[in-house]
Order: C-alpha cells, then sequence, then structure tokens
C-alpha cells in the first residue's frame, strides 16, 4: 500500500544521502513536517514558502532568500506536489541562478533542467506581416495556392478523410473493406500513368478495383465530397488578408488538386473568399505546378509575370512558380509549423485517427497565422484565455470523457451521477457527445448537489467518524475547522491554532451536538436523493475529477442500497487500507501518490479543476425545507467570467471533434497523446500571457488553502 510520507522519506534519502553543505526546504506543509522530523542528521539551516519569511516552525528557522546567501546554501530542495513545483522553481529560478544555487524536487532532478525553455529558430521565423504586404505592393497580380494557404483541414493529414470515409461507410450494407488504403492506390494509379485525375477518376478506378455497382460508387464519392465540406475551414488570418487586397489587385487561384474547379468554387465562397478573376487546377487542366499548371496560367496572358505568387509548398508554390518567371512568397502551412516547432515532438509517436483529428484542431487554432512565431523561437505566446482553453484543456476534458463513456457503458451502470461542482461541464460534455454520437447505450444521468464537507458530516454514525473528519486534512484555526466541517460555531476556541489535544477535548465535549447535526443532514440528504429520483436506480456511476474518494465513501453511506462505482479521472491515494478495499472506483490516470512525475497532468490538475468548477458556490447542506444551501461565493466576477468563457470553449472543442469523428466512442483513447497536450501549458513551451488566467485563484474552503497555479 502506497504511503506517502515513506515515499518521499525514501526518495530523498537515496538522492540526497551525500550532500553535506547547507540545504534549504522549499515547503512548510504537513509533508515536509512529517519529512525534517526523520532527517535530523542532515544539514536543513532552515525552511521557504512563497508567503512566510520569518519566524520558526517545526524547531526549523523560516528563511527568505537573502538567509539563503548568508547562510551558504547551494542546494534547495523543493517538497511540493508536481502541480506547484512549477509554480515556486519559476518564482525562485532567478534568485537561484544568479547566487549559483541548485534547485531540486525530492526526486533529485535539477529543475533547471527539467523546466529549460525549449526554442526552435529557423529564418523563415523572422518574417512578418509587413514582409507580405511590401512584396505584394510591388504587384498588381497575386496567386494563391488554395489548400493549406487559403483553407486548411482540421486533420493532420488529408489521407484523414478517407479514414474518415471508411468509419462512415461501416454504417452501410456495401462496406468496402480496407477502403482508406483502396482510395490511395486508385488515386496514385492514375498519376503513374502521368495522369492528374479528377475526383470522378479516381472513384472509377476504385469501382474497378472493388466491382461496387455506379450507386455505390456515387454514394462514395458524395461521402467523401460531404466529409471534405465539414472538415475545410478559412485560414481566418489569409482570409482577412485576402480581403484586404481584394480590389486593389488582380486575383487568381492556382491548386494541384483533384476535386474540380465547381467544388472549389463552392467551398471558397462558402468559406469568404470572393472575388477573385479565375481557379487553375490541375486535374482540369491535365498538369501539376511542376509540369505546367503556371504556364497554363501565363498563356493566358504573357503579362501576368508580373505576378506574386504565394504558397506554402517550397517545391510546387516557390520552385516551380520561379521557374516560370513569376515571384513568390512561401508561408508556412499550420502542419509544416507543428513540424518546425517545440511541439512537434507530438508527432514522435504513432496516433490514432482521433489523435490525428485532435492534431488537426490543434494546428488549426493554434497555427492560423503563418507568422505567429515571428520571434518567438518556435513558441507559443498565448494571451487569450479562451485559446488556452482550447489547445489544452479541453482536448484532455474529450479524451477523458470518451474513456468514461465507454468504461460505464462496459461496466453495465444504468444511471449516472455527476457531482457538484467538479462535474458540472462533465455531465455537459457526456451529453454533446451522446447527442452527436447517436449513443443509445450511454444511460442517463443527474447533475446533483454534494461537496466533501456535506458528505463527511452526513456520513457521521459515531465517534470514530467524528475523529475521522476532525482530523483530516486542514489548514485553518480551530473554531473554522468545526465550523466548516460539522456546522458547529465554537466561540470558546475562536482563532485558536489546530492542536490535536484541543481537537479531541472539543470533540468529547460536543460530541451529542456533532452526532445530532449529522443526523439531520443525512436524513435531508437522502430525502434529496428520493425526491430527484436518484435512489430508484441500482447500479449507479458517480463521477469524480481529482479525489481520494471522500465524497464516493460517504455517499456510499448515506445510501448503503445502491451500487456505487466511481470513475475518475485522477483517483488520489488515501493512504487508508480499508477505505481502499471498500470503494469501487476506475481511474483514468493511475492512482498514484502526490507527488508521483508519470504525467503532465499531475503538474497541471488544480487549474483543470478550477476551470470545471460551476458558476454556483460549493454546496453546503440541505436544508429542512428541502433547498440546497451553499457556502458563500469567494470568486470575483472576471474570474466567473473567464471561466465561463473558457467552459464555452470546452464545450466547442467537444462537437467539434464529435462531428468530425464518426464512431468517436469505438477509437482508441490514448491517454499518453492528451497528457502531452497538457505539457504544452508548461513554461519551457509556451508563454501563458493571457492575464485573466495569470490571475486565477483557486480557493479551497474545505482544506483553506489557495493556489495561484500561473504564479510568476
Amino acid at each position: 500500500m502506497y504511503n506517502q510520507d515513506e515515499y518521499i522519506y525514501n526518495e530523498f534519502i537515496n538522492n540526497f544521502s551525500d550532500t553535506k553543505e547547507p540545504m534549504a526546504i522549499y515547503g512548510i506543509g504537513i509533508a515536509t513536517r512529517n519529512l525534517v522530523s526523520r532527517i535530523p542528521e542532515y544539514n536543513i539551516v532552515g525552511l521557504m514558502d512563497g508567503k512566510r519569511k520569518t519566524g520558526t516552525i517545526w524547531d526549523k528557522a523560516i528563511i527568505d532568500t537573502c538567509d539563503v546567501v548568508e547562510l551558504g546554501v547551494k542546494k534547495i530542495v523543493i517538497i511540493a506536489r508536481p502541480a506547484v513545483i512549477g509554480v515556486i522553481y519559476h518564482r525562485i529560478s532567478s534568485f537561484a541562478k544568479e547566487n549559483h544555487i541548485l534547485v531540486m524536487d525530492v526526486h533529485g532532478r535539477d529543475l533547471s533542467e527539467e523546466f529549460k525553455l525549449r526554442e526552435y529558430d529557423i529564418p523563415y521565423y523572422h518574417k512578418s506581416w509587413n514582409d507580405l504586404k511590401a512584396e505584394c505592393d510591388k504587384h498588381a497580380i497575386v496567386t494563391f495556392d488554395i489548400f493549406d494557404t487559403l483553407l486548411v483541414r482540421k486533420t493532420m493529414q488529408p489521407k484523414d478523410v478517407f479514414d474518415l470515409v471508411e468509419r462512415k461507410m461501416k454504417k452501410e450494407d456495401s462496406y468496402i473493406e480496407l477502403f482508406s488504403e483502396i482510395r490511395k492506390r486508385a488515386e496514385e494509379s492514375w498519376y503513374d500513368r502521368d495522369v492528374n485525375p479528377t475526383i470522378y477518376q479516381i472513384y472509377d478506378e476504385i469501382q474497378r478495383l472493388t466491382g461496387i455497382s455506379d450507386r455505390t460508387k456515387e454514394q462514395y464519392l458524395k461521402m467523401e465530397l460531404d466529409t471534405e465540406f465539414q472538415v475545410i475551414e478559412p485560414r481566418k488570418s489569409m482570409l482577412k488578408f485576402y480581403n484586404s487586397i481584394k480590389g486593389n489587385k488582380e486575383i487568381y487561384l492556382i491548386s494541384d488538386m483533384y476535386l474540380p474547379k465547381s467544388f472549389l468554387d463552392e467551398i471558397l465562397k462558402e468559406c469568404g473568399y470572393e472575388g477573385y478573376v479565375d481557379i487553375y487546377v490541375s486535374c482540369e487542366y491535365n498538369c501539376s505546378k511542376q509540369n505546367g499548371l503556371f504556364q497554363e496560367f501565363l498563356k493566358v496572358d504573357p503579362m501576368r509575370k508580373d505576378a506574386i505568387h504565394i504558397g506554402d509548398n517550397s517545391v510546387a508554390d516557390g520552385e516551380c512558380a520561379r521557374n516560370a518567371g513569376i515571384e513568390t512568397f512561401e508561408i508556412m502551412s499550420e502542419k509544416e509549423m507543428l513540424e518546425n516547432s517545440v511541439y512537434n515532438v507530438v508527432l514522435e509517436k504513432e496516433c490514432t485517427l482521433m489523435d490525428r483529428i485532435a492534431i488537426g484542431l490543434f494546428c488549426w487554432k493554434a497555427f492560423d497565422d503563418p507568422f505567429t512565431f515571428c520571434g518567438t523561437k518556435g513558441k507559443l505566446k498565448l494571451d487569450n484565455h479562451k485559446k488556452i482553453a482550447y489547445l489544452f484543456v479541453a482536448p484532455e476534458i474529450l479524451y477523458f470523457v470518451c474513456w468514461l463513456m465507454k468504461s460505464i457503458i462496459t461496466q453495465g451502470c444504468n444511471y449516472v451521477l455527476y457531482p457538484s461542482r467538479d462535474a458540472y461541464i462533465l455531465e455537459k460534455i457526456c451529453n454533446i457527445v451522446k447527442e452527436e454520437q447517436k449513443s443509445d447505450l450511454y444511460p442517463d444521468g443527474k447533475y446533483i448537489y454534494t461537496s466533501r464537507r456535506s458528505m463527511f458530516a452526513a456520513s457521521v454514525f459515531d465517534k470514530k467518524d467524528i475523529d475521522y473528519v476532525s482530523t483530516f486534512e486542514y489548514y485553518g484555526s480551530m473554531n473554522e475547522l468545526f465550523e466548516e466541517r460539522f456546522n458547529l460555531k465554537i466561540d470558546e476556541i475562536k482563532n485558536e491554532a489546530l492542536n490535536d489535544e484541543k481537537i479531541q477535548e472539543i470533540v468529547s465535549k460536543y460530541k451529542e451536538d456533532i452526532l445530532s447535526i449529522c443526523q439531520k443532514e443525512r436524513t435531508n440528504y437522502r430525502k434529496y436523493l428520493k425526491e430527484i429520483g436518484v435512489l430508484q436506480y441500482k447500479h449507479l456511476a458517480f463521477i469524480d475529477f481529482v479525489a481520494a474518494g471522500t465524497i464516493q465513501n460517504g455517499l456510499r453511506k448515506i445510501i448503503p442500497e445502491n451500487d456505487l462505482v466511481g470513475f475518475y479521472f485522477l483517483k488520489r491515494n488515501t493512504g487508508n487500507d480499508e477505505l481502499e478495499n471498500e470503494l469501487k472506483v476506475k481511474s483514468f490516470y493511475e492512482p498514484l501518490g502526490d507527488f508521483q512525475l508519470e504525467a503532465n497532468i499531475y503538474r497541471f490538475y488544480l487549474f483543470f479543476e478550477m476551470i470545471l468548477t460551476s458558476p454556483e458556490p460549493t454546496f453546503n447542506c440541505i436544508e429542512d425545507n428541502g433547498k440546497p444551501c451553499f457556502e458563500e461565493e469567494v470568486r470575483d466576477n472576471l474570474h466567473m467570467k473567464v471561466v465561463g468563457e473558457m467552459q464555452g470553449e470546452i464545450m466547442t472543442y467537444a462537437r467539434d471533434i464529435s462531428a468530425i469523428c464518426p464512431e468517436l466512442l469505438d477509437e482508441e483513447v490514448n491517454r499518453d497523446f492528451s497528457d502531452q497536450l497538457v505539457g504544452f501549458m508548461g513554461k519551457e513551451f509556451s508563454e501563458i500571457a493571457s492575464e485573466e488566467v495569470i490571475s486565477l485563484v483557486l480557493t479551497d474552503k474545505f482544506l483553506s488553502t489557495k493556489h495561484n497555479i500561473f504564479d510568476r
């Protein structure tokens, strides 16, 4: 069984046993208290904290940065969860670097290496919109490539469209096995014959290879065209530029493509591109840019050599245009920007179709502006909180929801409980996916009011339960503890610091009062569950985000007649063998200790919790009249507005990917991929420059703590 104190102790002595020089520990939480009491032989000259700069605690001095230098400290060890280590490191990194002090975590990692800024600099990243505009000003005629320049697909590769068509085909009686491969082979066979085919010729070849009927051929041809319409979007920054020169320049479009001019014309107009003179497309001239398409464009009027061509392909749009005598300005496609940025690590591992669509959506949102890396060395500078939500938070939540829904269906639960407040958005995402995917197997459910406080109190039956609740981790004063945990006001201990002996004294004195309060809360809560129809379902799925299981355990004790299975994003380990054995829980991430480093989400889950939380205050209890009672709201209006808008982006993402990917719940859920996107929030990858996000504070009244996730 995992024991956090033992884990931290063993990690510390294994990694710092040879350290003789003065050390400082950053962190004054319970984990540090339990560690320093066991390592008196180590030369720990002081403890550091973000707020407290002086005084003593656990017989150790609290020191500030100036004290660290005076005491000759050469090593600072941060004792904290991965969720806050990055915040702490960035807070002291400049000071440490200036004074040649090594900052490490309990695992012995040099954090200057772990959080080293990644850079990716190439000449293109010194170009800007001004350069493009200046070049265009020199020419009366401007020609554009179409795909990846003016239009983009919300997929990683063009061939992903074929895979999507194959998924849709599975619902049809005349399903073609391995359609995607046959589709690629049919197109390539025309190029082998030196023909630049139309999509109609490609489907003629598919018919020849498979023997499908004319009707089926037309059906699947239409399915591919419909899918193209579904995944194609304008590259909005290029549309804005296009419109800025429209009317002042003579504009032509030149494309290597099997889609006919009529289809391209329709989709271009749908995406907002109008006012061009003509489209030159390879399949209608039976020649590509490499073997004559630019010459066809010039054949009409040699004066067209005064044109400048804008495109993303260095050969087709660059070299071939210049060989024809046309000047060029090359911009990067969204996918090329991904390949030439710090984010290219997502391409190192094999991707599922779901991953490839997620990469397409990431590129579509992150790299719409072809000059977004100008001066940033291949990193994103994100000053928009909505964009942060769409890029990093939404994919992880969508992947979790897909795993969650599949797991609940497999487990055979007949009703789903979405507890407040962390499951507020999860319920909405599940409903979006269920509706978009037309999944009748996923059961109905309800958002219910719960909280750690309410479940702790309502599940207290005896003195042992009181002791457990009253000694559970807390950082406030004595009177705040009893008021928060039991709704019991005790004036005689007002503002006293926590003291184990005093807690036991108060518990003994007020035991009957506490039991009476808890009995009433339990009765009211059971009545609430009955009235909203929960108790009629015997096999309940209980959703939670990051939790040790305290709410599920409380609910299990309140309604023991119902079978309750927990489905968690990240199950925290309680360290309580009895509780761990009694709870039925399945976790998206492995239920490891808080100090584990196996996934990026361990660094950022507090931020996720803050974004997922409902707009209502924390639930306190069900009153005698049956109405829910809430705690005082601690979030300000700006916080609520920002979180609400970020939640909107998460729901938009769920609709976007659900609409594109049929049979989403049948896809493999690649947790490592979505977690990699989460890691891109780190300062070593991206600059979070949104003041709205940086200012967000997560307040945990139950523990009496606050966290500023992106504190710099």
